[in-house]
């Protein structure tokens, strides 16, 4: 199974959201805007049905919304609350080893599209890992 680029907008709806920032934008989402939470969790859930039990789970990136800086809360934050959904969701892959992959698209970045490979250890690398810590651990 392949999840990619669900771009989880925790302000969907709201002052802060992106583009769909106002209380008539359509509950479960609307095209040119980030996904709202509904959308994402309904996404998760109809995989779900339609491959019960995958060999793996592949997670593309982008998991964050655009434009996270405009966000109060961090992009870490967000990333969690997804990773937590797809753990939730898929809980036999729990644990180390357990077939869930992620990696990292440029909207996951503090900065969009920046990281510096000079800083080592990477200190964010490190804490996207930690977000990461429901399914490998």
């Amino acid at each position: 199974l392949i999840i990619a680029d669900p771009h989880l907008d925790p302000y969907y709806g709201r002052a802060q959201g992106y583009r769909c920032n106002t209380s008539v934008s359509a509950p479960e989402g609307q095209f040119g805007c980030d996904s709202p939470p509904v959308l994402v969790h309904a996404a998760l859930r109809h995989a779900k049905e339609v491959v019960p039990s995958p060999a793996f789970v592949l997670v593309l990136g982008d998991l964050v919304r655009h434009y996270e800086d405009r966000m109060d809360r961090g992009p870490l934050d967000v990333m969690h609350d997804v990773v937590h959904q797809i753990s939730e969701t898929f809980p036999h892959f729990k644990g180390p080893g357990g077939g869930i992959v992620g990696l990292l698209g440029n909207s996951d970045m503090k900065r969009d599209y920046f990281l510096d490979v000079r800083e080592r250890p990477n200190r964010y690398l490190h804490a996207a890992a930690n977000a990461w810590d429901t399914v490998l651990s």
